[in-house]
């Protein structure tokens, strides 16, 4: 039966912080594929919310080169300027909902903004609004911890989701046989190995990144991954007073300094950590730009030096063996869908099973302040290594 365009369901995005760079680089795109994909079964509205006035030419243009068509399928774009936290413009556009319309409010602004957004947001109740939280949530412990005590006492009808887009590289859940037959062997688990290794340097990104580095950016990535594998195949459960650190190594690409525009700089852009965790469980975190390589994976290691590879990446081919070591390895990420995408049609579908709690937001924090004090009580220096190679060269 073909539905009457007039009577499909709105889903409108209020895209907070339409100007910056996540919107452009990530978001965007990803609504952009969300309207095509979903075109035949509702109508997707843009709202782009920005403190500085939003090029339409651009934010067009940007729209069209994600679509397969070269042409936006989005029913309407609309542009405001103003504070994040003007709670006059807010009420407006709340009270404009209609029933048939589902708003999804996407905080794409520095987490310092989050509090004063949900403190004039949170009083302005309405039914069908979500509002997407995208790690990092706040600079640090304490900062999350205000975030969260602010969405405990939110007034909105519907939810707010904090989530890593990490949990939405995979396109689908692992099919019972996979699990089937890797769940009897989790006994004999001895090793996890979790890498995500960017090819990239930080051009165009180093007044955010000199302030944050990789080690507190990728670690909470790092964790999320953990955690897939965890609810997947029952793997031990990770928490700041079940871990200790055996290892620390943080280093930083040759020519980063000159990236950054910053003489002094010590911020890492690599890190190799190695933990040790329930049942003697070692748990390897390997992060870094600038590495000639793109590569995100999960790996378990068993006590009869078998292998089970998870890769996120659909350009990797798939192997049977590893140095001679028998190895299953599988691939889901193979359907061209973004990131974001994924989140957009979790969300309009009501599943929230791979967002994070705020308990799990907390334990990220704990293990990394765990971390940066290891790193600092036992003076660990950064060192520089040679962009473009992997394994990391050390100069």
């Amino acid at each position: 039966m073909l539905i009457n365009v007039y009577d499909m369901k709105t889903i409108k995005i209020l895209l907070m912080g339409i100007t910056g760079d996540l919107a452009k680089r990530k978001i965007l795109p990803a609504i952009a594929q969300f309207a095509e994909k979903n075109s035949h079964l509702m109508k997707t509205e843009l709202i782009g919310y920005s403190r500085s006035e939003a090029d339409d030419n651009e934010i067009q243009n940007l729209l069209n080169q994600s679509n397969k068509n070269n042409k936006h399928k989005l029913s309407k774009i609309e542009y405001i300027q103003g504070q994040y936290d003007d709670a006059n413009i807010l009420d407006e556009i709340f009270s404009k909902l209609l029933n048939n319309e589902r708003l999804i409010i996407y905080l794409a602004i520095p987490p310092s903004v989050f509090v004063s957004f949900l403190e004039k947001a949170c009083p302005l109740s309405h039914a069908n609004i979500d509002i997407i939280i995208e790690k990092p949530f706040g600079q640090n412990l304490e900062e999350a911890e205000n975030i969260i005590n602010k969405t405990k006492i939110c007034t909105l009808t519907r939810r707010i989701h904090f989530f890593d887009h990490y949990a939405f590289k995979t396109s689908s859940d692992l099919s019972k046989q996979i699990i089937s037959d890797i769940m009897p062997r989790i006994q004999t688990l001895k090793k996890v190995e979790i890498k995500a290794l960017e090819s990239v340097d930080i051009k165009g990104r180093s007044g955010y990144f000199d302030q944050t580095g990789t080690l507190k950016d990728m670690f909470q990535h790092i964790i999320t991954i953990y955690r897939l594998a965890e609810n997947y195949f029952k793997l031990p459960l990770i928490q700041s007073s079940k871990i200790t650190i055996e290892n620390l190594l943080v280093g930083q690409y040759d020519s980063y300094k000159i990236d950054a525009e910053q003489d002094k700089s010590n911020t890492d852009t690599y890190f190799n950590l190695l933990l040790k965790g329930p049942d003697n469980l070692e748990i390897l975190a390997e992060s870094g730009k600038s590495l000639g390589i793109k590569s995100t994976s999960i790996l378990l290691l068993f006590n009869d030096n078998s292998k089970i590879i998870w890769n996120f990446d659909p350009q990797k081919q798939i192997c049977k063996t590893v140095n001679g070591q028998k190895m299953i390895s599988f691939n889901l990420n193979n359907d061209n869908v973004l990131d974001h995408t994924r989140l957009f049609d979790s969300v309009i579908n009501d599943d929230f099973s791979k967002f994070i709690s705020h308990d799990q937001i907390i334990e990220t924090w704990k293990m990394y302040n765990l971390i940066n004090d290891y790193k600092n009580d036992n003076e660990i220096k950064t060192i520089i290594y040679k962009a473009g190679v992997y394994p990391i060269n050390e100069l």
